[in-house]
């Protein structure tokens, strides 16, 4: 445990990965240092494992990557946060919906596909109003050109099928 805080950034790096591959959630607090790393390597092998232990506890620290310089960080912790399937995450991945990057946005809209929760609902409403969604064919799950979970597709195909309502 202590080889991923100290030495130089091969050994920690070896370290991390390791505690990855344990999938325990006692490293979770003990390590939570790792969440603000110097090291860029780090930062991103440390949302990986976060998402490997699928434990909620490890939300928070996923949620201060998601505010990271390095968008592949970013979306290294937003897909954690999905594979964490924890409501918890929603409040952090609402806030991301503001990215101007649309990978991170299809990013974030998968995550709260996979977790299933009501409470993204609104965000998401909130997100398809706003001025510049990426380009979403929702009767065929893509958005940005990626596949959307099918939780999502439905939701913005309902959406879709409102405006639409609304508009005609």
């Amino acid at each position: 445990m202590e080889a991923a805080l100290k030495g130089n950034e091969s050994t920690r790096l070896e370290a991390v990965k390791a505690i990855g591959r344990l999938e325990e959630p006692y490293f979770i607090e003990k390590m939570s240092a790792l969440a603000k790393d110097p090291s860029l390597a780090i930062r991103l092998e440390w949302a990986n494992a976060l998402g490997r232990i699928e434990e909620p506890m490890a939300i928070p620290q996923l949620g201060i990557m998601l505010f990271d310089d390095n968008s592949n960080l970013r979306i290294s912790a937003i897909n954690a946060m999905g594979r964490i399937e924890d409501p918890s995450a929603i409040p952090y991945l609402a806030k991301g919906l503001t990215s101007k990057n649309v990978t991170e946005q299809v990013a974030i809209m998968k995550a709260m596909g996979r977790i299933e929760d009501v409470n993204a609902l609104p965000f998401l409403a909130d997100y398809s109003r706003s001025a510049d969604p990426p380009p979403i064919d929702a009767r065929d799950g893509i958005a940005g050109g990626c596949q959307l979970p099918r939780h999502a597709a439905v939701f913005l195909d309902i959406l879709g099928t409102a405006r639409e309502e609304q508009d005609g």
